[in-house]
């Protein structure tokens, strides 16, 4: 396939990897051209001239916005535009609709798995669209994707990705509590968060973030920032989320930077 990939964050950099070693024609585009001679110097020159695909793979919905008025322009009819952005379902079917108008097809397939999933190949991508596009994505995604899970026409995969992010921040905040009730009993969070990961409290969140919730003064609203950006678009919405979340998220929103470059 003649693939054109936009966004070489830490998770896209890697997947552009994937697609170029099951021998995809590549053209890798980034806003940091420091990225693409990194990754054009890894795995070689990129080669594919028309793309009949294209992949975006960026930060959020105001990154994936600036973008689409250039993916716009390059649509041609039969070409196929997949997108692993966590946005909103709104977003998601405004795309597809400035696909629809140039002839071509638009599916969203928003993604768990970090940059650890994305370096081994084990993507979970939660996908929306028409049954034949997605049945193309499927084989386009397949390098670097190890469930498929194609819930409905565009909307639901970004719907379900947000439900992701609902289950992690419940966690969250079990940590948050658990650790909070630890230290006032004077337990070592180390020792705290250890003893939990032995036993069935023990999550992927738990797994990967130990360290950090060990150190002395953990602030969870920054230390889980990015869950404010993943739950934008419910953060206004008082039935939706409990109280405890708004304030988690609330909290997180106010943090002055967020880190992780894309999904």
């Amino acid at each position: 396939m003649n693939i054109a990939f936009h966004g070489l964050g830490e998770m896209g950099f890697a997947m552009a990897g994937h697609l170029a070693r099951a021998g995809h024609a590549l053209k890798v585009i980034d806003l940091d051209a420091a990225r693409v001679k990194l990754w054009q110097a890894k795995f070689g020159v990129s080669s594919a001239t028309e793309a009949e695909i294209i992949i975006t793979s960026v930060t959020d919905a105001a990154a994936l916005r600036a973008l689409s008025a250039s993916i716009q322009s390059c649509l041609k009819p039969g070409m196929l535009w997949i997108d692993h952005t966590t946005c909103d379902p709104e977003l998601a079917r405004e795309c597809a609709a400035l696909a629809q108008a140039r002839g071509a097809a638009f599916v969203e397939a928003p993604m768990s798995g970090g940059k650890q999933g994305a370096e081994e190949g084990t993507l979970a991508l939660f996908v929306g669209g028409a049954p034949a596009d997605v049945e193309r994505a499927r084989l386009a995604t397949q390098s670097y994707c190890a469930h498929f899970a194609h819930l409905g026409p565009t909307g639901t995969g970004q719907a379900t990705k947000l439900a992701h992010q609902l289950a992690i921040a419940g966690t969250v905040l079990g940590l948050e509590a658990a650790r909070g009730f630890g230290v006032s009993q004077g337990i070592a969070p180390a020792d705290l968060l250890d003893a939990l990961a032995h036993g069935t409290a023990r999550s992927v969140q738990l797994e990967q973030h130990a360290a950090l919730m060990s150190a002395s003064g953990f602030d969870f609203a920054r230390g889980f920032a990015w869950l404010a950006k993943d739950l934008a678009p419910l953060s206004a919405s008082s039935s939706s989320l409990s109280g405890q979340l708004r304030k988690l998220l609330a909290g997180a929103q106010a943090t002055a930077h967020i880190t992780r470059r894309d999904e």
